[in-house]
């Protein structure tokens, strides 16, 4: 009796402290902590783990190696860890947006699946970068208090320098469809950022 008592405990105290830890995991993803490994790996001039950073998100098809969004994640990365771009940044601007029911940008950050963060950063040797950001929840999608608000976990799924196409697949983003890419619509308040100083 006395060991099916200790086994019981001990397997309730796994439970409970794997619960723990992935539960303060996600408390703690924030979208910040994904940039912030992005240029952390860029600045040391760490191509692949950057690109480890960016996610691919995995829609069910085939993705081709010459896809739009593929081609701009290896060749920005490449192009700041060149660079050792990400030593210093600077936030400009954070747009919380609404990724469920009628996407838009949005004040509250409870019920927000996508951070669009306007970073500014320098290179080794002083070059500006100004880049936006897109993290979203995991499957793009978050019901937020509808559904209870359950923990998100953030993914980078693209960077893009200010005023380029965004590139990422869906409206939720702000975009709009021109044949095979997106990009900021002239209405979408992506594109009522302010011109960067250079």
């Amino acid at each position: 009796m006395r060991r099916r008592l200790i086994i019981a405990f001990t397997a309730l105290t796994v439970v409970v402290l794997s619960s723990w830890l992935v539960a303060s995991y996600l408390l703690a993803d924030t979208p910040q902590r994904h940039i912030d490994r992005y240029l952390a790996a860029t600045s040391t001039g760490d191509f692949r783990g950057a690109l480890a950073e960016w996610a691919i998100r995995d829609t069910g098809g085939k993705v081709s190696a010459s896809d739009p969004l593929l081609v701009r994640r290896n060749d920005l990365t490449a192009e700041l860890a060149s660079a050792r771009a990400g030593r210093d940044r600077d936030v400009t601007r954070l747009a919380w947006w609404r990724t469920c029911c009628e996407p838009g940008e949005i004040q509250d950050q409870a019920n927000a699946g996508l951070a669009r963060v306007h970073v500014t950063t320098h290179g080794a040797d002083g070059t500006p970068y100004y880049l936006v950001f897109e993290i979203a929840v995991r499957d793009v999608v978050y019901w937020g208090d509808a559904m209870g608000s359950p923990p998100r976990e953030w993914r980078l799924y693209e960077v893009h320098r200010e005023n380029e196409l965004c590139l990422f697949p869906s409206p939720a983003f702000g975009c709009e469809r021109r044949g095979q890419l997106w990009r900021p619509s002239a209405t979408s308040p992506a594109m009522r950022i302010a011109t960067p100083r250079y």
